[in-house]
């Protein structure tokens, strides 16, 4: 089957989708000033896919607002083996191929992780942490290689010994 879908904000777009798109059934979500919808027309055409459909869209803009729904909406396509086929080629053709939707897994996944690294960190009770100062690795290095004493690396770093030997135990850990 022939199946379309759209995010519109005016009547206007939808009719000219329907006259580009060779479909049989179109779906569509209302959006607000932004573009953004609810998607529940989208869910209910996901839902209705079988093999061997082809779905007409604009672009994957009008599909997805994030990457892990991207991913989502392109790991469904691939699993129904539905017929993607875009209108806009330049909105998003080359995240149809096999490498794109594996690289578009993978960027899901990073994304994901480092969101959960930023909330343990915004949930970290105490003091904030800190970063190594510039030249910590230099004033390391001479005071490992005994070149100069914690006073003089301390000093370059504009920190205090205790704070020196504190980094050292942290970097050596």
């Amino acid at each position: 089957m022939k199946m379309g879908y759209l995010r519109v904000k005016r009547k206007k777009e939808l009719e000219e989708f329907i006259k580009v798109a060779d479909t049989e059934e179109v779906y569509f979500d209302l959006t607000d000033e932004f573009d953004v919808s609810f998607g529940t027309e989208l869910s209910s055409l996901l839902e209705k896919l079988k093999k061997a459909d082809k779905l007409t869209i604009r672009g994957l803009k009008d599909v997805a607002d994030s990457v892990a729904e991207l991913s989502s909406f392109l790991r469904i396509i691939q699993d129904a083996s539905v017929d993607l086929i875009l209108l806009n080629e330049a909105d998003g053709a080359m995240l149809l191929s096999p490498h794109g939707i594996e690289g578009t897994m993978y960027l899901e996944e990073f994304i994901k992780t480092k969101d959960e690294m930023q909330a343990l960190r915004s949930k970290k009770l105490g003091r904030p942490l800190q970063n190594y100062p510039d030249g910590f690795y230099k004033a390391y290095l001479s005071y490992y290689e005994k070149e100069s004493k914690v006073a003089d690396a301390a000093l370059k770093l504009g920190v205090s010994e205790k704070r020196f030997y504190q980094m050292v135990r942290l970097f050596e850990a």
